[in-house]
């Protein structure tokens, strides 16, 4: 089960002489029509053109001395977008760039970073709107997290400086240090390296607990939009170790977990009272282990993918016993 972790924001998106695209991105009629075409005759002069770059980025709009300058699209075969304003090859003043992933920006550059004011909306849906300089947040601005917590203050390259105070609209999101574990900060330029926080995904699962490299790590909980929690350890964004995973409809399970699997020694619960005590592998019951009845019936042995495979005992409610060979859930008579 797979748990996104905290975005890095991009520094440096492009300095670029001249390359750019025009699929998927288009100027508005008027432009096109007012300026005529680039040619070799009238490249010193304003005049609109289409360049594609060797390495496949395409530019199409206004452009002088043979670089973009004007208003302009621009295209990356990596899937990143930029329409806005440009002079001497670069974005200059006001523009807008969108990623594969969700992200985006709209504000002010120069000289193709972040610069002055602007929006930025991250992949998880942390917002930001404020002040940038040299591709970051710096200055002042505001950060509105996922689940509507609110962080204001001066931010000093893309970090905020400036603490929320006790009693803040903040404080709920800012809390104490755990194991000695300082809260996360919320820049909007670094992911969290190790620190305790929390953080909303897009799909409504919420996650509160240890992060290490802007993964989920170390002890947290996450409670699913479908109803389940699970509380235990994670590593690298997935759960691993120990911990109790519980479903809606009432199943349970508390044991061991690796690479976000049920695998190992561990404890299962199900609605209808039934509970298996013993190893798993893959979400079942494979190994040694004991299932139990509601009635009182029970079996002890080995298990194979779910069901009594191999050497066991099955007892019945008024103690009568049976103990041999056992396949797909199955007594093999002797």
């Amino acid at each position: 089960m797979p748990y996104a972790s905290v975005s890095k924001f991009r520094r440096g998106i492009f300095l670029l002489a001249l390359c750019a695209g025009a699929s998927g991105v288009s100027l508005s009629a008027s432009a096109q029509s007012k300026l005529p075409k680039c040619t070799q005759e009238n490249i010193s002069q304003q005049c609109f053109g289409v360049v594609t770059a060797p390495d496949g980025n395409r530019y199409i709009g206004e452009m002088k001395g043979g670089k973009a300058n004007g208003k302009g699209a621009l295209i990356f075969t990596d899937g990143k977008k930029y329409e806005g304003q440009f002079r001497d090859g670069a974005p200059n003043g006001k523009g807008t760039i969108t990623h594969p992933d969700g992200e985006s920006y709209t504000g002010g550059f120069k000289d193709g970073k972040k610069s002055g004011q602007g929006k930025l909306v991250a992949a998880d849906g942390k917002i930001y709107v404020g002040q940038f300089e040299g591709d970051v947040p710096h200055g002042k601005g505001a950060v509105t997290m996922p689940d509507g917590k609110k962080f204001s203050g001066n931010f000093v390259d893309g970090e905020l400086a400036v603490k929320p105070k006790a009693g803040g609209a903040a404080q709920s999101e800012q809390k104490g240090p755990r194991d000695g574990l300082p809260p996360c900060d919320v820049s909007m330029a670094k992911p969290w390296k190790r620190c305790v926080g929390g953080l909303k995904f897009p799909n409504g699962d919420v996650y509160a607990g240890e992060f290490r490299d802007g993964k989920a790590t170390g002890r947290g909980a996450i409670t699913f939009v479908s109803g389940g929690r699970y509380v235990g350890e994670f590593r690298d964004g997935v759960r691993h170790g120990k911990g109790t995973f519980t479903i809606a409809n009432g199943e349970s399970y508390s044991g061991e977990f690796v690479n976000g699997r049920i695998i190992g020694k561990g404890a299962y619960t199900f609605p209808d009272g039934k509970k298996y005590v013993g190893e798993f592998r893959d979400g079942r019951p494979h190994g040694k282990g004991i299932l139990t009845l509601p009635n009182g019936a029970s079996y002890r042995g080995e298990f194979q993918n779910g069901e009594p495979d191999g050497q066991g005992t099955m007892r019945s409610p008024d103690g009568q016993s049976l103990t041999g060979l056992f396949k797909a859930g199955k007594y093999q008579a002797q």
